[in-house]
């Protein structure tokens, strides 16, 4: 139902776990609860989307891509592809969002579905994930597209004035916010914000902490599940993201087998759907979606982490041991991914 009446004044459109953690971080109670909050639908668990304080869009991508518009995708390439698309998310946009009016405070990733229309004015970006400026600098995200000259009104209807600029590069962004420092040449210019998320969290009042908690369903059953196991795996997304469901069986099946089973707890990506309890049903699964900082912050204590190349591991524990085992685990991997190098200090297991 498209919202109308506005008893908001701040608005948070993020599509990760790990984004909408630094977001509830970052503000205060009452800035939570004055918080619209602007889902994709499938980009965040049900389960989390659910129990929001104050207002949720859940925003309906499908809502006109039915047949007609697949058939138009599906056999039209270019600009003109890219024109239909524009069309039928701008519909999409004017059914579920709100019109601003002005005296909102946004915070926002710049590449989402609707980030063309909701970045089109001034907002917060927060990092995707640890240095992830860099690795998209890596890639090229530093260039934009350079705006035409011609139809400048038309392409701003249809696209949202901030469809050229996206992962860091819009004029429109007041701050970016990070937990580390990142060198990305091209946010340089930017107005940059580092934050300490442990020191919030633990200066952070009870009751901040019970909403954070209640929102990603943290229990003490989720620790003592988690402490039960001193070897976790902490599974990545690569089948549909990287590669194909073969290339991710055989990934895991190599590294799984390098540990004894009774030992090992798979920790399940929240973006991550493959099948593992069919592959593994010898091992412990544990596919909660919660942020591993939040579990480290509260108890949980692995001893020996082991992941393909999640920068997670650095936010997990100090004292655990790690195991990194890059892209090089798999030649299509690394073709897909580049060589993506392990954090100060960690090896590269062989």
């Amino acid at each position: 139902m498209k919202y109308k009446k506005k008893d908001y004044n701040r608005v948070c459109y993020v599509a990760t776990i790990y984004v909408l953690m630094l977001y509830l971080l970052y503000s205060s109670e009452d800035e939570i609860r004055q918080t619209l909050f602007i889902i994709d639908q499938g980009s965040m668990p049900d389960s989390i989307s659910d129990k929001l304080i104050g207002q949720a869009i859940i925003v309906n991508n499908q809502k006109y891509q039915g047949k007609i518009y697949q058939y138009l995708v599906n056999h039209t390439h270019g600009k003109f592809r890219s024109r239909i698309e524009a069309w039928y998310c701008r519909r999409t946009y004017d059914y579920y969002v709100p019109k601003f009016e002005g005296d909102e405070v946004v915070f926002a990733q710049d590449h989402l579905y609707l980030s063309p229309y909701i970045c089109g004015r001034e907002f917060t970006l927060f990092e995707d994930s640890p240095m992830n400026f860099s690795v998209r600098y890596s890639k090229g995200a530093d260039k934009k597209e350079k705006p035409a000259s011609k139809n400048i009104k038309f392409r701003n209807y249809l696209y949202g004035k901030g469809y050229l600029y996206k992962w860091g590069n819009s004029p429109f962004i007041k701050k970016i916010i990070l937990t580390i420092d990142d060198p990305a040449p091209y946010i340089q210019d930017k107005q940059r914000e580092i934050i300490n998320i442990q020191k919030i969290w633990r200066n952070s009042p009870a009751e901040k902490q019970a909403i954070i908690n209640q929102i990603f369903d943290l229990k003490e059953e989720d620790i003592q599940k988690l402490n039960s196991k001193p070897i976790v795996i902490l599974t990545q997304s690569l089948y549909k993201d990287m590669v194909s469901t073969e290339i991710h069986t055989q990934i895991y099946q190599k590294i799984v087998s390098n540990y004894p089973a009774d030992q090992i707890m798979l920790k399940v990506h929240y973006r991550d759907q493959f099948d593992y309890r069919s592959l593994f049903p010898h091992i412990m699964i544990y596919n909660k979606p919660i942020p591993t900082q939040l579990l480290t912050w509260q108890g949980w204590k692995p001893r020996r982490l082991v992941t393909c190349y999640s920068s997670a591991v650095c936010d997990i524990a100090s004292d655990a041991e790690i195991d990194w085992y890059g892209t090089e685990i798999n030649e299509e991997l690394q073709k897909k991914e580049g060589v993506v190098q392990p954090p100060s200090g960690v090896n590269l297991c062989h």
